[in-house]
């Protein structure tokens, strides 16, 4: 139902916005940048918000595949964007212990371009028709990808953080580790 599609692509909307913000936030902090680590962040949340409209209207209101692969473009604009920001600011930082779980923000990113690529060319009707792997491909890249990879890297940060402990001296290489297989996974 539409409603039923409203409050799912809506959800999607505000956690992309948010995983955009927050890991461009986390990843000046964490790699201690120097200068604005927040450059084109509105252009790239006006890419966002424009293509998850476009993709709403397209499938959520039914007004068109063409229109959700379109929404699904800008989408991927506002991601590859996001991923080369984030190299940028890792090329000018200067590091530090956790400077490898910004990673998971550039790998999530890269999740995000091709789960919405592939989300673009469903939505086009232009995959062929009976091929099951497109379908299985783009929910978990678009929600594990983008979102869970946003959520794990700053977990090695955050939580011992809260809880207080000495941070290992292996961090920074499980962050790496972890990383992989995540990614593999």
């Amino acid at each position: 139902s539409t409603v039923t599609s409203t409050a799912r692509y809506g959800s999607l909307g505000a956690a992309s916005n948010a995983v955009l913000v927050w890991s461009a936030h986390f990843a000046g902090a964490l790699l201690h940048a120097r200068g604005d680590s927040r450059r084109g962040e509105p252009s790239r949340l006006a890419l966002l918000n424009a293509g998850a409209v476009l993709v709403f209207l397209g499938i959520g209101a039914d007004l068109g595949g063409w229109l959700a692969a379109l929404g699904g473009g800008l989408v991927v604009a506002a991601a590859g964007a996001h991923a080369v920001a984030l190299l940028r600011l890792r090329r000018g930082s200067l590091g530090g212990p956790l400077a490898p779980t910004t990673w998971f923000y550039v790998a999530a990113s890269g999740s995000l371009v091709t789960g919405a690529a592939l989300g673009g060319a469903l939505a086009a009707d232009v995959w062929p028709a009976g091929e099951e792997g497109v379908p299985a491909a783009h929910a978990p890249l678009t929600l594990l990808g983008w979102l869970g990879l946003s959520v794990l890297g700053p977990l090695f940060m955050l939580w011992p953080a809260a809880l207080r402990p000495r941070m290992s001296d292996d961090s920074p290489r499980a962050a790496r580790h972890s990383l992989a297989l995540t990614v593999a996974g």
